[in-house]
C-alpha cells in the first residue's frame, strides 16, 4: 500500500508536472479510512497487489505514449496481465488509459492544446487510433471477465436472479454509488459487511440518487472544456466501480469498502486539481488552503487509525459490525447482525468457549441468510456441550430444509454413531460421500462407523 501511494505520486507528477497536487492525491489515497479494509484484511492482499500492477502498467503506458516502442507497449501488456491475475478488478484499466489520453496526456486529436498538461510530451492522435491501439488490452479484459464469471458461477457465488432480479441489481448499483460518495466525504459507520437490500430497496432512493448522479455527470461534462480533470476523475470513479456494483451479483453484500481502493483515485484527482485551480484565482488564500489540506489529511489519518483498530481480531471486528448495524432497513439490520453473530460464534467455538458460541449462533438464527450455517454450527456446539439430542435436532432441521447439506450429514451421522444408531449414522455418512466423494472427514467417519458395526 505504501508503494502504491508513492507510485501514484510519481505517476501524476510525471504526467502533469504538478508536485503538490500529486502529493495531496497520493496522501488522500494513503490515509483514507475507506482503504483500511483492503490494507488490513489479509484476504484482500489481492487489492493492493493488483493496484501495484495497475499503477505500474499505467506508468509503462505513459512511457509508450511519449516515446512509443513495442517494448514499452509489451511491458504495459505484461504488467496488466499480472494485475488481472492478481484480481480481475483491473478489467477497466484500458478505459482509464483512454481517459488519461484525454487529460493530462492530451493525446486525443480533437483536444485543444491547453487540455494536455504542459510538458506532457505526447503527440495528438485520432480517437479511433487510440482505441485501436488498446484492442489487446480490451481482449485481455474480456478474457478475464469470462474466466471470472465462469469460476464464480461454478462455485455458486453468483446470485440467483430469483433473489436479485435485474431491476434490484441496477437499483442497488445506483444507491451504492451515492453511499460511496457519502462515505468518501464523511467516512463513518464503516463495516466489514453491508447486506444487500434486495426487496427492501426503496424506489424513491433509487430515483433521487439517479437524478443527482445524472445531474452531476452532465454538469462535470459541461465544465470539462475548461477543467478536463473534472470529467476524467468522475468517469474514472464511475467506470472503475462498474465491475463491483453488483450488476452481476457475487456474494451477499450490497457494497464493500474494499471496492473503493482504485475508484477513489479519480475523485481525489478531480477534487485536488479543482481546488488548486480555485485557489489559483485567490493567491492570498494559498497558505490557508495548505493548512486546511494538512488538517484534512491528519483527520483522515486519525479516522483510519481508529478503523484499523477494529481489524485487531475477529472479536473486535464483528462486535463493531453489530454496533454499526443499526443503519438500514429491518432486513439489512437482521442480516448484518446474523453475519456478525455467526462469525462471533465461530470465534468462541474455536476457543472452546461453547456457551458463548451457542449464544451467538442462536442470535444468528434471526437472520435467514445465515441460518443454515449458524444452525449446523449450533448443532456442533451443542454436541460439544454434551447435548447430543438437541444437536441431532438441529442437524435434522437443516437437512429437512436442504437434504444436500454435506456438513449436516457428516455431523448427524457422527452423532448417531455415538448414540449407538450406527446403521442410520452410516447412511448419512454415505449420503455425504455421494454428494461430495472426496470429503476426507466423511470418509474417515464412515470407515470408523463401519468398524464399530463389525464391517
Amino acid at each position: 500500500h505504501a508503494a502504491n501511494a508513492v507510485i501514484l505520486f510519481l505517476l501524476f507528477r510525471g504526467m502533469t508536472g504538478k508536485v503538490w497536487e500529486s502529493a495531496f492525491v497520493a496522501g488522500l489515497f494513503a490515509v483514507h479510512p475507506l482503504h483500511v479494509e483492503s490494507v488490513a484484511w489479509i484476504s484482500e492482499r489481492k487489492d493492493v497487489l493488483s493496484t501495484l500492477f495497475w499503477f505500474l502498467s499505467t506508468w509503462a503506458y505513459v512511457g509508450y505514449a511519449r516515446r512509443g516502442g513495442a517494448g514499452r507497449y509489451g511491458l504495459t501488456l505484461l504488467l496488466f496481465a499480472l494485475g488481472l491475475m492478481s484480481k480481475p478488478m483491473l478489467v477497466t484499466l484500458p478505459f482509464t488509459l483512454l481517459l488519461l489520453d484525454w487529460w493530462p496526456l492530451g493525446r486525443v486529436g480533437t483536444v485543444l492544446p491547453h487540455w494536455g498538461e504542459s510538458g506532457s510530451g505526447c503527440e495528438a492522435r485520432p480517437l479511433g487510433r487510440l482505441i485501436l491501439e488498446k484492442v489487446p488490452l480490451f481482449l485481455l479484459s474480456a478474457a478475464s471477465c469470462a474466466v471470472t464469471y465462469y469460476a464464480q458461477k461454478k462455485g455458486g457465488s453468483v446470485g440467483s436472479s430469483e433473489y436479485y432480479p435485474p431491476w434490484i441489481r441496477a437499483g442497488n448499483a445506483v444507491v451504492s454509488v451515492g453511499k460511496y460518495l457519502r462515505k468518501t466525504l464523511w467516512p463513518a459507520k464503516m463495516s466489514v459487511f453491508y447486506p444487500h437490500p434486495a426487496g427492501d430497496l426503496q424506489a424513491l432512493a433509487v430515483v433521487l440518487t439517479g437524478i443527482l448522479l445524472l445531474a452531476a455527470t452532465l454538469l462535470l461534462v459541461r465544465w470539462g472544456r475548461r477543467f478536463p480533470y473534472l470529467p476524467v476523475g468522475w468517469f474514472w470513479f464511475l467506470g472503475t466501480l462498474i465491475p463491483v456494483l453488483g450488476l452481476v451479483q457475487v456474494g451477499g453484500q450490497g457494497m464493500a469498502d474494499r471496492y473503493t481502493y482504485i475508484p477513489l483515485t479519480g475523485l481525489f484527482v478531480a477534487v485536488v486539481w479543482g481546488a488548486s485551480d480555485a485557489i489559483g484565482s485567490f493567491p492570498k488564500l494559498r497558505h490557508t488552503a495548505i493548512g486546511a489540506g494538512i488538517v484534512i489529511l491528519l483527520a483522515l489519518s486519525f479516522a483510519a487509525h481508529l478503523q484499523a483498530g477494529y481489524w485487531k481480531d475477529t472479536y473486535f471486528l464483528f462486535n463493531h459490525a453489530i454496533e454499526t448495524s443499526m443503519e438500514g432497513r429491518p432486513r439489512e439490520i437482521a442480516a448484518m447482525k446474523g453475519m456478525a453473530n455467526y462469525n462471533l460464534g465461530n470465534y468462541h467455538l474455536d476457543r472452546e468457549n461453547v456457551p458463548g458460541a451457542i449464544a451467538h449462533y442462536r442470535e444468528a438464527l434471526l437472520s435467514d441468510q445465515y441460518a443454515t450455517r449458524a444452525r449446523v454450527n449450533l448443532g456442533i456446539a451443542l454436541v460439544r456441550q454434551g447435548n447430543l439430542d438437541e444437536g441431532v435436532e438441529q442437524f435434522r432441521f437443516v437437512l429437512g430444509a436442504n437434504s444436500a447439506d454435506v456438513k449436516a450429514h457428516i455431523n448427524l451421522g457422527a452423532v448417531l454413531v455415538r448414540q449407538g444408531k450406527v446403521e442410520e449414522g452410516i447412511r448419512h455418512l454415505e449420503d455425504a460421500l455421494r454428494l461430495q466423494p472426496g470429503n476426507p472427514t466423511a470418509r474417515a467417519n464412515l470407515e470408523r462407523a463401519r468398524l464399530d458395526a463389525g464391517r
